[in-house]
């Protein structure tokens, strides 16, 4: 389905140079599309080229390093993300944040987005104390600019919920696993694969915390989602 689109998308290009030029900002865009679906297959290097060629496009058109050149920043990062080179990663992440700071913007939807990839970064390196602001401050985001039982909301409190289970700090994670919960619950039901997540998440600090029984309780409700999900 991904090559598909990616063909799709390679067409439409092509079609928009033909008609108003390499240069277009139209083309940029188009170049975006493209990289997204690039990336989402896989293809890191295919998706890096197009998100530079947006990038040389936006810089040249635009006369200020707009918002739209900031997340550029952010899914060239991604492309050395998927491809291990962390370090530089973690460079473009950083310049896309520095980016939103000097623009003002403290409680942009997309900063959370950055903030949460940095934290992923931290947290996989084991600096924890970084992970967790960076965690705490796209909540905080999130929490500001989104309706109260927004998806997204979830996402942040299991993300900074597993990280406070991975450091021992099992009381935070339990309430942050639990109201995640009531959100996915809320918009996607008992049976959706982000529920069973959490409710694994949960389960893990339940064995960490003497209540085994517990947790083995919601460890089977977990195998039950996702075998159902699998037929």
């Amino acid at each position: 389905m991904l090559a598909e689109e990616i063909v799709t998308l390679r067409h439409n290009l092509e079609r928009l140079v033909q008609m108003l030029g390499p240069q277009h900002l139209a083309v940029a865009d188009a170049f975006v599309k493209l990289g997204l679906s690039q990336l989402d297959s896989g293809e890191a290097e295919a998706a890096e080229a197009s998100f530079q060629s947006a990038l040389t496009i936006r810089s040249a058109c635009l006369d200020t390093r707009d918002e739209t050149i900031c997340q550029l920043d952010f899914y060239i990062g991604k492309c050395h993300f998927e491809k291990g080179d962390y370090a530089q990663a973690q460079i473009a992440f950083e310049n896309c944040l520095q980016a939103y700071e000097l623009e003002c913007r403290p409680e942009d939807e997309f900063l959370a987005t950055v903030l949460d990839s940095l934290a992923s970064l931290h947290h996989d390196r084991d600096k924890h104390a970084q992970a967790e602001i960076y965690l705490k401050r796209s909540l905080f985001i999130r929490l500001c600019v989104m309706e109260p039982f927004d998806a997204a909301i979830a996402e942040s409190m299991n993300h900074l919920g597993w990280l406070y289970s991975q450091t021992g700090e099992y009381n935070k994670a339990e309430n942050l696993f639990l109201s995640a919960l009531e959100i996915w619950v809320a918009n996607f039901g008992i049976e959706h694969a982000n529920t069973a997540m959490c409710l694994e998440n949960y389960a893990f600090v339940l064995s960490k915390t003497g209540r085994e029984p517990e947790a083995e309780l919601f460890l089977a409700k977990v195998d039950s989602i996702r075998a159902a999900a699998s037929k």
